[in-house]
């Protein structure tokens, strides 16, 4: 897998295997360095199941320091073999801009920030809310969300490392906006059971996957939510994807 930084020139080339032994590692990234220049980062992914999923289960850096980073508006983000991260950097910043503007920030809301991944939205909208929470079930994904924040030097945004459900509940802190970015098969029913007792005057709903955000949009309209604004992006150009944005408000 090969990834690079738009914004930024890094190249990393991702080198998933199975098993441990790979014979001659370091003649193979010198190799492909002295063939392409251009690479800044060569990285092997160790996948011991037998399955096409690109992230591994631990990784070893090869040339270069593991990582590359990437630009998106006033913010600067690590990204490393087995991070989350929109391939599609120029729609990201839109998508990005999209959830700003929906999320209406004026520089005294509380923001809950749920599946927030390695913590690019929140941290894109931490510079117009008051505070921003974040949530995420990868432990390792979290750790980066830290680093990215420390790494832009935004003080105002916590992460917590655990499964929605079973962190967020009516005995948080009054948010006032919550962003939502579950993964293809919606949010866990027991979180939106949760997520719809806290009332959170302002949803920014962002979904990769049509068929299962009706469910959740009718759940949310059952419970008092109405339709203020849908945009939809394409992310990936070519293919039958794309990403919606949608902005509910409790009347």
């Amino acid at each position: 897998m090969v990834r690079d930084g738009k914004n930024t020139g890094g190249l990393m080339v991702n080198l998933v295997t199975s098993g441990e032994e790979f014979p001659f590692s370091e003649e193979f990234a010198g190799c492909l360095v002295s063939e392409i220049p251009e690479v800044t980062t060569v990285v092997r992914s160790i996948n011991r199941g037998k399955s096409s999923v690109t992230i591994g289960e631990e990784s070893e850096t090869l040339f270069g320091d593991g990582v590359i980073s990437e630009r998106i508006g006033d913010n600067t983000f690590t990204i490393s073999p087995d991070s989350f991260f929109q391939t599609n950097t120029h729609q990201a910043e839109n998508l990005y801009d999209t959830i700003k503007e929906f999320s209406g920030l004026t520089g005294t809301e509380s923001v809950l920030d749920l599946y927030c991944g390695t913590g690019t939205i929140g941290i894109y909208l931490a510079g117009g809310a008051k505070t921003v929470t974040g949530v995420e079930m990868v432990e390792s994904a979290v750790e980066d969300a830290r680093k990215n924040a420390e790494l832009n030097d935004v003080k105002n945004i916590t992460f917590l490392a655990g499964k929605v459900e079973n962190l967020i509940d009516e005995n948080m802190e009054n948010f006032d906006v919550v962003v939502c970015n579950p993964p293809r098969a919606g949010i866990h029913p027991k979180a939106l059971s949760k997520l719809l007792r806290m009332r959170i005057p302002r949803m920014v709903y962002v979904s990769c996957n049509i068929k299962a955000m009706p469910h959740d949009l009718e759940m949310l309209a059952m419970a008092g939510y109405r339709l203020r604004d849908v945009r939809v992006l394409d992310m990936s150009p070519h293919t039958l994807h794309v990403e919606t944005v949608v902005l509910m408000e409790i009347e």
